[in-house]
C-alpha cells in the first residue's frame, strides 16, 4: 500500500492548481509571436508550463510518500540438544553418533516448513549441533532463559529439548519464568533406573588457607540399592609426581538402599602452595560405575600470616572487637599486649596503639623502632591518650585544646577520599551508627593526610575528621580519632544480625596499612592461582619507566608451559597505561609462565604458576530426570518423546495447521527525495523549451 501525505491542509492543492494556471495563461495568452500558431500548439505548450508549475509549487508543500509493504516469515522452531557427558553414561559411542544423525536429519526436514535454528546445551548455549557429548556442565534454564530474551513471541512456533534432565548449573528448569507462549516438546534421553551405586556427592572446605592452619573437610556419600554393603570412604594427598598418601580414612556400613551421611576430617597443612587431595570410595560389589567414588579437591596454602600487635594502655571492649573483627580475616594473627615493658616490634607487621601514649606509658622506643623499620603504625586515641605525646610523635594529625573535653561523633564518609575504594561502606549505613568518645579541640591536618571519615556532631557535619589515613606512600600511619567501637559491633548485630560494618571498616584500613609497595619495574599479575577448565585466563601486567610512571609502550610477551613442556607463546594486548591477555582456556594441568618486556636495554623478567582443575560435574549423577522434562512439556502444551520416537516428534509438528508470520513494514519518505520527480519537471520544462525553438517562437 502507497501513498502520499500532505503536511498542509488539502486547499493548498487548489492553489497550486491556480498558480499553474494563472502562470501558464499568462505567458501565453494573446502572445504576438504565437497569434500564426496553430490553437493546439499553444494549449500543448500551456498545459506544458501549467504541470511543471504545479509540480514545483507542489513539492513546495513537502508532500510525504508513505509506503506498507508485506513480508512472509516460515514460523521459528528452537532446537537445543543437550551435548553434556553425563549423556554417554547410558549409550555407546555408536548409539550416539546414530542420535546425532537422526537429530540432523530432523532440523533438515523440518527446515521445509519452518525457520530452524539448533543449539547445544552445556555451561552455556552454543549456536549450532556438535558431533560429541563431551561439554562438562549442563545448564538448562540458560536456554530457556536465552529463548525469553531472542525471540518474539509471535515468531516462536515450538521449542524442542533433548536432555536426560540432569542439571549442574543454573536453576531448575521448572521453575523458570518462560515468557513464550510455544509448547515446549522433549525427548527423554538417558535412563531412570536407579542402580547399585556409592556417590561421593558433595565436598565442603575451605580453598584458602595458611601454613600449618587445621582445615575441615565434609563429605556427603550417597548409596543408591546397596543395603548391606561396606566401603572406605579414604583421604589422599596427591604430591607433584601424583604421588597418593593416605591421610585418613572412615569406615562406611549402608544401612539402606536410600542411604546419605556425612563424614568429616581434618587436615594439616604444612606445605606452602597449591595442595591436591583426593576423596575416595572403594567399590563395592555390583557396582555400575566408579566415576563417582573419586573426587578431587585443591586448597592454596599461603606460608604466612601477618602478625599484628594490638598495644594497649588498659583493657577495654574496643580491644576484643578489633581483635575478632581481624581474626576473622583469617590472613592475620593477632596478639594484645597490655603493660609489657618490653615488645619485639621487628616480630611484627603493624602495630595498633590504643589510648597509647598515655601519661603513665611511654611508646617511644617501640616507635622508633617502628620508623626505622618501617613498620606501619595505626593510633586509636581515647579518654586516656596523652594528646601532646600523640602529636609530637607523628604529624599526621595535631589536636589542640582542652585535652580533657570530649565530644560524640558519628561518622561521615569522605566522598573524595582516594586511597581505596569506598562502595561498600556506602550500603553500611554508618551515619546512623552510635557514636565515639572523641577529643573536643581543634583539627590541624598535615599535607599527607588523607581523610576516610569526618566527625558528624549534634547531626551537623563538620570538617574535623574522624579516621585519617597517611598518603605517604614510604611511611604508612592511621588515626582513629575516638572509642567505643564495640558499639558500632553490637549495633550491627541488632540491626544486621552481623558485623560485617566493623569488619569492613577495619580490613581495608588495616589492608591499606599492611600492603607491601611492589617496586620492580615490570609487575605481571595472574587473576587467581587456580581455575576450572572451563574459566578464561586472565593475566595483567604494568611497566614502569625509571620516574615510575605506567608505560606500554615496548611490546611484551607471555610464555606458558604445561607440564608436558609444551609451550603457549602470547603477544600482551595495550589497554590504556598497562598490559592485558584474557580469554584463553587451557586444559586440566599446572601451569608455569614467563613474561618479558625490554626496556631501557633490560630484558625485564616475572615468572609464576597457576593450575587448571578438572570439572567433574558431569560423573556425579547419572539417573535421568524424566520428571524435568515432563513438567516442562505439560506445563507448555507439549509432549514428551523417547530416543526412538523422533520422527513421531517430526510428524507431529509438520502435520499442525501451521500458518506463515506476516509482517508489515512502514517506509515514510520525503518526495523531494526522489530523483524521479526532478527529472519530470526538467522533461516538461526541456520539451517545452524544444517546441517553442523548433516552431521559432523564442
Amino acid at each position: 500500500m502507497k501513498n502520499i501525505i500532505l503536511q498542509y491542509d488539502s486547499w493548498y492543492i487548489a492553489l497550486c492548481l491556480i498558480l499553474g494556471l494563472v502562470y501558464a495563461f499568462t505567458l501565453y495568452y494573446k502572445q504576438k509571436h504565437l497569434k500564426d500558431k496553430s490553437l493546439l500548439l499553444v494549449l500543448f505548450l500551456s498545459f506544458l508550463r501549467f504541470l511543471s508549475v504545479l509540480t514545483i509549487a507542489f513539492m513546495l508543500l513537502a508532500p510525504l510518500y508513505k509506503s506498507v509493504s508485506e513480508q512472509k516469515r516460515k514460523p521459528v522452531i528452537v532446537i537445543g540438544q543437550d551435548y553434556s557427558s553425563s549423556i554417554t553414561n547410558n549409550y555407546s559411542q555408536e548409539d550416539l553418533r546414530k542420535y546425532n544423525r537422526e537429530i540432523h536429519s530432523a532440523v533438515d526436514r523440518l527446515r521445509g516448513k519452518f525457520d530452524v535454528q539448533a543449539f547445544s546445551i552445556g555451561e552455556k548455549i552454543i549456536p549450532g549441533l556438535r558431533d560429541s557429548f563431551d561439554l562438562k556442565g549442563t545448564n538448562l534454564s540458560s536456554f530457556l532463559s536465552y529463548i525469553n530474551e531472542s525471540y518474539d513471541n509471535n515468531e516462536l512456533s515450538a521449542v524442542i529439548l533433548s536432555s536426560d534432565g540432569i542439571y549442574n548449573e543454573g536453576n531448575n528448569p521448572v521453575y523458570s519464568n518462560i515468557k513464550f507462549d510455544a509448547p515446549i516438546y522433549t525427548i527423554a534421553l538417558g535412563d531412570t533406573t536407579e542402580k547399585k551405586d556409592l556417590i561421593i556427592s558433595n565436598i565442603f572446605y575451605n580453598d584458602y588457607a595458611f601454613l600449618e592452619d587445621k582445615i575441615a573437610v565434609k563429605a556427603d556419600i550417597q548409596a543408591k540399592n546397596a543395603i548391606n554393603e561396606k566401603s572406605v570412604l579414604k583421604l589422599y594427598s596427591i604430591s607433584g609426581n601424583n604421588q597418593l598418601k593416605l591421610l585418613d580414612r572412615k569406615n562406611i556400613h549402608i544401612k539402606n538402599n536410600d542411604f546419605y551421611d556425612s563424614y568429616n576430617f581434618v587436615i594439616n597443612v604444612l606445605t606452602p602452595g597449591i595442595n591436591h587431595y583426593r576423596l575416595q570410595l572403594d567399590k563395592i560389589n555390583g557396582e555400575v560405575s566408579v566415576k563417582n567414588n573419586v573426587k578431587d579437591f585443591y586448597v592454596e596454602v599461603v606460608d604466612s600470616k601477618l602478625k599484628i600487635a594490638i598495644i594497649a594502655n588498659n583493657p577495654h571492649p574496643d580491644i576484643s572487637t578489633i581483635k575478632d573483627a581481624l581474626l576473622d580475616m583469617k590472613n592475620y594473627s593477632v596478639d594484645v599486649l597490655l603493660s609489657q615493658n618490653t615488645i619485639n616490634a621487628n616480630a611484627y607487621d603493624l602495630l595498633i596503639f590504643y589510648n597509647l601514649p598515655s601519661s603513665k606509658r611511654d611508646i617511644n622506643r617501640i616507635h622508633n623502632t617502628a620508623l626505622e623499620k618501617s613498620i606501619p603504625e595505626l593510633f586509636i586515641v581515647g579518654t586516656k591518650t596523652n594528646i601532646n605525646e600523640l602529636n609530637n610523635i607523628q604529624d599526621l594529625l595535631e589536636i589542640k585544646g582542652n585535652s580533657n573535653s570530649f565530644n560524640e561523633a558519628q561518622a561521615v564518609l569522605n566522598e573524595d577520599f582516594s586511597l581505596f575504594i569506598t562502595d561498600e561502606f556506602k550500603d553500611k549505613d554508618l551515619e546512623n551508627f552510635p557514636p565515639l568518645i572523641v577529643r573536643f579541640g581543634e583539627y590541624q591536618l598535615s599535607p599527607d593526610s588523607r581523610v576516610l571519615f569526618y566527625q558528624k556532631i549534634n547531626n551537623i557535619n563538620t570538617q574535623y575528621p574522624l579516621i585519617i589515613l597517611s598518603g605517604n606512600t614510604r611511611i604508612k600511619i592511621g588515626i582513629i580519632a575516638g572509642t567505643n567501637l564495640y558499639k558500632w559491633r553490637l549495633f550491627d548485630f541488632y540491626q544486621n544480625k552481623n558485623n560485617n560494618a566493623v569488619k569492613s571498616v577495619l580490613a581495608q584500613i588495616v589492608q591499606f596499612l599492611t600492603v607491601k609497595k611492589d617496586k620492580s619495574q615490570w609487575r605481571v599479575k595472574v587473576s587467581k592461582n587456580i581455575y576450572n577448565e572451563s574459566e578464561p585466563v586472565v593475566f595483567s601486567a604494568e611497566l614502569y619507566n625509571d620516574n615510575y610512571e605506567p608505560i606500554n609502550i615496548p611490546e611484551a610477551y607471555l610464555k606458558i608451559i604445561n607440564d608436558k613442556g609444551k609451550e603457549f607463546d602470547f603477544v600482551f594486548s595495550r589497554r590504556d597505561n598497562h598490559y592485558e591477555i584474557s580469554g584463553e582456556k587451557f586444559p586440566a594441568g599446572d601451569y608455569r609462565y614467563i613474561a618479558t618486556v625490554k626496556f631501557s636495554n633490560k630484558n625485564l623478567v616475572k615468572k609464576g604458576k597457576f593450575k587448571i582443575i578438572r570439572k567433574e560435574l558431569e560423573k556425579f549423577d547419572v539417573v535421568a530426570k524424566y520428571n524435568i522434562l515432563n513438567n516442562l512439556s505439560m506445563k507448555t502444551g507439549g509432549q514428551i518423546f523417547g530416543i526412538n520416537q523422533i520422527n513421531k516428534l517430526v510428524e507431529k509438528i509438520d502435520n499442525e495447521n501451521v500458518k506463515p508470520i506476516i509482517y508489515f513494514s512502514q517506509k515514510t519518505d520525503k518526495l523531494l527525495n526522489f530523483k524521479l520527480i526532478f527529472w519530470f519537471i526538467l522533461l516538461l520544462l526541456s520539451m517545452e523549451w524544444f517546441i517553442r525553438r523548433y516552431n521559432g517562437t523564442f
